[in-house]
């Protein structure tokens, strides 16, 4: 007996260490592990910085670089940062919401990525909850924060790169966050107790996009597809809503209370996802009609705090409280991207990213039947480029996607003998 429980303590280990490396190759914890509660996440996509906010004040790192810079002040009081933006066009300049030992609302500037900082704004109320730019004009920042109580919470706006900033009327008791409209920077969305609300003319005046959204719930959060102005989708207590009709009707795509939402930047329709009560990371590849389940491996059982996606669209980053993970986005329904041979089909993409015109370079070692095709996240295909006999050698295709979407797609040859392989490719 002694002999059979030794064993079982030896599998049971064995067990654990596949398991715990399986976790390595999906989900990986990177970054700083200095002991500050993460409250919030932002990626710059623009000049490719990530930036964590803490309970005492926030890192970043040069993605390009790897390299990571705290802004921490310890045991300084009314350091915590809930809120954090990057302005694209003036790489440095950041804008981080915080509360100070009063519980108040105030932001701050920085020229230098948070080496020196500047106040800006102190609010009537709680703590700025979202601060987001216009990507239509870098200059103009709205912000928004959570009332303590006394009066509405304010709805801010600047217009001079975040440097000075005025109350507009607000609509909300509670703000929670905005998105803003791609191509006009006067049209706005926000989120709260009010549910969900939009201005076209730069907060100055308000409607209610709320339709069939249950009255009794405040909306988290709302997010835009930048593609299709109609297209929202927004979370509250009874999980995700759609709608594709400007709001006037929304569908409750997901069951479980949600909070956080962020579009992929390159895959319009794509968009993750954090559940609060079930704990799980959702995926959306169909504009938040469906949803897959991400949350598979992911190494510890924690409250997530926050989520974004990185620049090319292609990695997910996830933090807990005091952890942050990034994961390669190799979605159930869509083929791995490794070759299934020790042959390399597809030589060379060239250029990838690329805006119109791919070559595709590929090498058999002998000829024989051989499909070539092009497909979506969604597995929907795009283009059969060769269906035919493919000569022995290095061989050129070229795809013209002049009238494809930008997004991430990828290339996928299948030869008669089984082999395959295929390749990611971004379109800007």
């Amino acid at each position: 007996m002694k002999s059979v429980s030794i064993f079982s303590k030896i599998l049971f280990i064995g067990l654990l260490w596949i398991s715990s490396n399986s976790f390595a190759q999906d989900w990986q914890a990177f970054g700083p592990f200095g002991g500050q509660k993460f409250l919030c996440m932002q990626v710059d996509t623009t000049n490719d910085y990530l930036y964590l906010g803490t309970t005492e004040g926030f890192w970043y790192q040069n993605m390009e670089s790897g390299i990571w810079t705290d802004r921490i002040e310890v045991d300084y009081m009314g350091r915590a940062v809930w809120s954090i933006t990057a302005n694209p066009s003036e790489p440095g300049t950041v804008i981080t919401g915080r509360d100070n030992a009063w519980f108040k609302g105030y932001m701050e500037i920085s020229y230098d990525y948070g080496e020196t900082n500047e106040f800006l704004y102190e609010s009537i109320g709680g703590w700025i909850t979202d601060i987001k730019y216009s990507p239509a004009d870098a200059s103009i920042y709205y912000a928004t924060t959570f009332s303590d109580g006394g009066a509405n919470g304010e709805f801010l706006k600047s217009t001079d790169g975040g440097s000075s900033w005025e109350a507009l009327p607000s609509p909300h008791f509670a703000l929670t966050s905005i998105a803003v409209s791609p191509g006009t920077p006067n049209t706005i969305y926000i989120s709260g107790d009010a549910l969900v609300t939009k201005s076209t003319n730069g907060g100055t005046d308000w409607v209610s996009i709320a339709g069939n959204l249950p009255s009794d719930l405040g909306v988290y959060e709302v997010a835009l597809n930048k593609s299709d102005e109609n297209s929202l989708v927004c979370s509250n207590d009874n999980g995700l809503w759609q709608t594709t009709d400007g709001g006037q009707n929304w569908t409750n795509t997901f069951p479980t209370g949600c909070e956080r939402l962020v579009y992929n930047p390159i895959e319009t329709n794509m968009i993750a996802a954090l559940t609060f009560n079930t704990n799980q990371i959702l995926i959306s590849l169909d504009n938040g009609k469906n949803w897959i389940d991400y949350t598979s491996d992911f190494p510890i059982d924690e409250y997530y705090k926050d989520i974004d996606f990185s620049k090319d669209g292609t990695k997910l980053f996830c933090t807990s409280y005091y952890n942050i993970y990034e994961r390669e986005l190799t979605l159930v329904g869509t083929p791995e991207m490794a070759n299934q041979t020790n042959e390399s089909l597809i030589k060379n993409l060239f250029p990838n990213p690329f805006k119109e015109q791919l070559a595709i370079e590929t090498y058999l070692n002998k000829a024989q039947d051989a499909q070539i095709r092009i497909y979506n996240m969604m597995g929907q295909t795009m283009a059969i480029l060769h269906n035919d006999l493919l000569q022995k050698g290095n061989s050129i295709l070229n795809w013209d996607a002049k009238t494809i979407e930008s997004g991430v797609y990828f290339c996928e040859i299948k030869l008669e003998n089984g082999q395959t392989q295929t390749k990611r490719i971004i379109k800007q």
